[in-house]
């Protein structure tokens, strides 16, 4: 008799023979069921990785785990033998570096369990890979190195972050034996660090590098800046150079003290022959004109300063190269005027000799300049730029041209000129700049009384949108007054409301309202603006009961302004809060000091 036989008769068995075989396959599924979770453990956590979030913190984040019930992070220089562990019900954790430390990371999910006589543990899953944390200590920037006397070096370099001590090494040869001659510690002159290397042979030169240290890192010392030499004696002088015209260029220095003189050389490339062509007989001379120049020619120069040593010239070494052409003077900028919201005038001083002008524009002071405009007049000293956004802070500079065989050379730029764009209110403006803005003080200044209050205000007119009673919306113009110093801001605001693709629909708005010799009320000043405020009531949050207007129902009233709509994105775009005062919210209300 074959098995399926077998089966299909186990049908006509007794009532406790089926029990019992039934009694038997479910003690077997008893046995197995507690060995197969047994012997599931939780996962590995997926995807575990570091995001830096600035120099001194970071973030370790992974997938979340099926089944888990938190997570343990492992921390230590060696993750067989931690330092401490971490526990979170988050995929995430914030933690800072320790410049220098070798530092190593582990994650694995838990399950919470109870043993047979009631405690609580954790029950550990599949450990994660590990990820390796270093931040070493930056090397250092010498930024400066020159003759501080005639037996002593100066060396200045930028502050590292997290390093407590510098080393200080120097040798004979570029690749000769660096020996360490100081540690300075971390005080500072600004964000620079200063040393002096004293009682050195005059005119002998010494090679320097310097390295960041923080004697309790793993790795206590960063790597090498890059190496500088430099001779004690007269010291190096660092001249400028910039078109003086057509045929002459201008070469200026600060005045070098303990020294009796300079002297100029000159190439027509840069790693040609120079060769003298001016020695200065006084130390408080501090500009030279080369004249009868090529026009259009670019000039190179280097400098010496000397000090007079038994009637002999002992000469500094030489600065390096500066270089221009000869075209046309530099310019000034003079003046930078916000006439808009989007618009700035730049006036700038006369170029001798120029053809014209080049304004170049950036958001950073130092990198990033394009030309925005060309001036093609000589004696046309303003332009008017566009395409910037009012709140936002822009650098200048002007380079005057000249036309040569056709070409346009451009000369030297201008020293760089920054404008606050701020003609009309700004989403981040400080309190401070907004009372500054309005009565020039760092304080709010409230009127005594409507009478001197008015004196204060301007009737403007808007356009809105309005309903008809066919349900369609046409164009109407309204009239409010608010403070003279917001009316042009608040007339930016309301053309932006009305260009808006929302065409927010408006039959009722209001500014200034003297409320009372004892309101606070920015009404009072002119400050706030009130729109429809039927449609959008005052509301007590936690009651809502309605405390002025009727209702405020958005998206089902096209009065009732949206709170991701034109209305408010163009009001805060300019530096006004929407009503909003904790357990009352007033959403027809939106003010210029958020009160």
């Amino acid at each position: 008799m074959n098995e399926s036989v077998l089966f299909r008769g186990m049908r006509h068995f007794s009532h406790m023979t089926a029990v019992a075989a039934y009694a038997g396959l479910m003690m077997l599924m008893l046995i197995l069921l507690p060995v197969s979770a047994q012997a599931a453990k939780l996962s590995a956590p997926k995807n575990f990785h570091m995001e830096e979030v600035d120099d001194r913190y970071f973030m370790l984040s992974w997938d979340a785990v099926k089944g888990a019930d938190g997570y343990r992070v492992t921390v230590g220089r060696d993750i067989n033998n931690p330092n401490y562990q971490m526990y979170t019900s988050s995929t995430s954790i914030w933690d800072t570096y320790e410049f220098g430390e070798h530092m190593e990371y582990r994650v694995c999910a838990y399950k919470d369990k109870t043993d047979a006589d009631g405690n609580a543990y954790h029950k550990f899953g599949i450990k994660s890979k590990v990820i390796v944390i270093e931040k070493m200590l930056q090397a250092p920037e010498i930024t400066y190195a020159n003759s501080a006397g005639m037996n002593s070096i100066k060396l200045k370099w930028n502050l590292v972050p997290g390093a407590r001590t510098y080393r200080v090494y120097r040798a004979e040869e570029a690749k000769g034996e660096y020996q360490l001659i100081a540690e300075p510690d971390a005080s500072s002159e600004g964000n620079s660090i200063i040393f002096t290397d004293k009682n050195l042979e005059t005119g002998k030169a010494w090679y320097y590098r310097v390295t960041a240290c923080d004697a309790y890192a793993t790795n206590p010392e960063s790597v090498p800046s890059k190496t500088v030499c430099c001779a004690a004696g007269p010291k190096i002088p660092e001249p400028s150079a910039v078109s003086g015209g057509k045929d002459r260029i201008l070469l200026t220095w600060k005045k070098i003290s303990n020294v009796d003189g300079y002297q100029i050389l000159r190439s027509e490339s840069k790693s040609g022959e120079y060769k003298s062509i001016k020695t200065i007989e006084d130390n408080t001379v501090t500009a030279f004109t080369n004249k009868n120049l090529t026009t259009g020619k670019t000039y190179y120069y280097k400098m010496r300063s000397y000090k007079l040593v038994d009637g002999e010239k002992l000469y500094s070494w030489e600065s390096p190269v500066v270089s221009t052409k000869a075209l046309c003077g530099a310019v000034t900028i003079s003046k930078i005027t916000a006439v808009s919201g989007s618009e700035a005038t730049l006036t700038w001083s006369e170029s001798k000799d120029a053809s014209g002008y080049m304004i170049y524009r950036s958001q950073s002071k130092d990198s990033g300049f394009k030309k925005v405009k060309t001036v093609k007049s000589a004696k046309t000293l303003s332009a008017t730029v566009g395409g910037l956004v009012n709140g936002e802070t822009y650098y200048f500079k002007v380079r005057p041209y000249r036309t040569v065989d056709g070409k346009n050379s451009g000369g030297d730029y201008s020293p760089v000129k920054s404008r606050l764009m701020n003609r009309l209110g700004y989403w981040d403006e400080s309190y401070q700049d907004k009372c500054k803005r309005l009565w020039g003080t760092d304080y709010y200044k409230d009127y005594s009384s409507a009478t001197e209050a008015k004196k204060h205000m301007k009737t403007i007119s808007i356009k809105v949108w309005d309903i008809n009673s066919k349900g369609s919306k046409y164009t109407r113009t309204m009239y409010l007054q608010v403070h003279e110093k917001l009316a042009e801001t608040v007339q930016q605001i309301f053309k932006e409301i009305y260009e808006g693709k929302e065409k927010f629909p408006i039959h009722d708005v209001g500014g200034y309202s003297w409320r009372g010799d004892n309101s606070s009320s920015e009404h009072c000043e002119g400050l706030a603006i009130d729109i429809n405020p039927d449609e959008n009531a005052m509301i007590n949050r936690e009651t809502g009961q309605v405390l002025a207007g009727s209702f405020y129902k958005p998206g089902k009233n096209p009065y009732s302004i949206p709170a991701d709509g034109d209305v408010v994105k163009a009001f805060a775009k300019y530096g006004f809060y929407w009503g909003d005062w904790g357990w009352k919210v007033d959403y027809m209300h939106f003010s210029y000091f958020g009160t």
